[in-house]
């Protein structure tokens, strides 16, 4: 949504989305509102239409696989990166962390 931004534009957008004194959370909501007033594209969808019922669906999905969880040694946290064409998972033992 930002191909042929200015640097500018890009570091405002960045910069909403990141900013911990506003947000407090990396699981916060982001409101239409919010991309809208950036300039950026958003549709809302309808609750218990088909892309919304797939979309909470991978939302309850990654939700299971990244939340935090016990293991013998300690607990592990768990990034899923999504592209168009792959999908990587990476888990890292918060003991080893240390």
């Amino acid at each position: 949504m930002l191909k042929g931004a200015t640097k500018e534009k890009i570091d405002e957008v960045v910069q909403a989305f990141s900013e911990s004194s506003k947000h407090k959370s990396h699981g916060r909501p982001i409101w239409a509102s919010e991309v809208d007033a950036l300039g950026l594209k958003v549709t809302i969808m309808k609750p218990k239409s088909p892309l919304w019922e797939a979309s909470y669906e991978l939302l309850q999905r990654f939700d299971h696989l990244c939340m935090l969880r016990r293991i013998s040694d300690g607990e592990e946290i768990t990034k899923v990166l999504e592209t168009v064409i792959t999908s990587h998972r990476s888990a890292v033992s918060l003991a080893e962390e240390g």
